[in-house]
């Protein structure tokens, strides 16, 4: 029986990995796809020892620090996790059976798509799902950002700072974020907000040129631009946990305490799939949250900290 599985293999998982591996807990590390998310970050400039890293380095130089102390990664899906005498057990879609004492799930999210005529085909090269990883394509140029909510709003004035103009294409009447954010947009001389409207395709060759729109602006049905940023949420990994009783939010992010415990005894939490690292979704609270637990699931595995603590600890948040 493994001390840990960690679920997914994203910063947070890969982060687990290498604390596990240094605590030298039995553990493994599963995820479908090694980086996650961040592999499609084409530049990173603001993950500490690194000026500038693509996010396909990145996870590459993270790997290879995790299989270096001799920990591995199983590229598999979890399908399913069951309460077992003594821990869990844990299937995956090659029909491998992993039984564990504890679990850290490290899911992350996966970014929602427009599912339109040339995202996929633009993305990373003018589509982008990170205002703060790539914002720095844009000094002097024109971009929009898709979505209404906070995330949207904040990433326009985040771009704003870089842009010439942006604008905020929104199919709702209203701006769904704080009134704080909304009004720092309304009185933004850079940023203009296109309610109740849709881009319908991407368009562009080697890079973003342009959307096409369901609601002219301006009498036309086309707007120039260089880049897309796409901000309307994400859709966190975690329904395979729900059956156990794992509390989550209304969006389905997993609720931690301070120890990155989840209201399940024996199951912790980490990164872009909780409600703290969603917060933010950067690459360096990822991998703190994984380093942390890391660090309290070999605690607990040794009963430094008494089991009863927990529950106090979660009443206290």
């Amino acid at each position: 029986m493994y001390d840990t599985v960690i679920i997914g293999a994203g910063p947070a998982g890969i982060t687990a990995g290498i604390y596990a591996a240094c605590y030298k807990m039995n553990a493994v590390v599963i995820g479908k796809l090694p980086g996650g998310e961040m592999l499609s970050a084409t530049r990173i400039i603001n993950y500490p020892g690194y000026t500038p890293v693509a996010g396909a380095d990145l996870t590459h130089n993270m790997v290879k620090q995790l299989r270096d102390l001799g920990q591995s990664i199983t590229e598999a899906n979890v399908m399913d996790v069951q309460k077992i005498d003594g821990g869990f057990s844990v299937k995956t879609d090659d029909q491998k059976i992993y039984e564990t004492k504890t679990i850290i799930a490290a899911t992350g999210t996966e970014r929602r798509k427009l599912n339109i005529p040339g995202e996929r085909e633009l993305s990373g090269k003018g589509v982008f799902y990170c205002a703060t990883c790539d914002a720095h394509y844009y000094d002097g140029k024109t971009v929009c950002v898709i979505g209404g909510s906070n995330a949207a709003v904040q990433a326009a004035v985040q771009l704003s700072d870089r842009a010439s103009r942006v604008y905020i294409i929104y199919r709702g009447e209203a701006l769904r974020a704080d009134p704080i954010w909304v009004e720092e947009v309304k009185k933004h001389p850079k940023i203009e907000v296109l309610y109740k409207t849709n881009i319908t395709a991407i368009k562009g060759g080697d890079w973003v040129s342009g959307v096409s729109l369901d609601t002219a602006y301006k009498e036309s049905s086309e707007l120039a631009l260089e880049g897309v940023f796409v901000e309307i949420g994400g859709i966190p990994g975690t329904s395979f946990l729900i059956p156990l009783g794992v509390a989550v939010d209304d969006k389905g992010f997993i609720e931690i305490n301070t120890q990155m415990e989840t209201n399940v005894t024996g199951i912790y939490a980490a990164g872009d799939c909780t409600t703290t690292g969603n917060m933010l979704q950067q690459i360096s609270v990822c991998v703190g949250e994984g380093a942390k637990a890391a660090g309290f699931t070999y605690k607990s595995l040794k009963s430094i900290r008494p089991p009863a603590l927990w529950g106090k600890l979660w009443t206290q948040m």
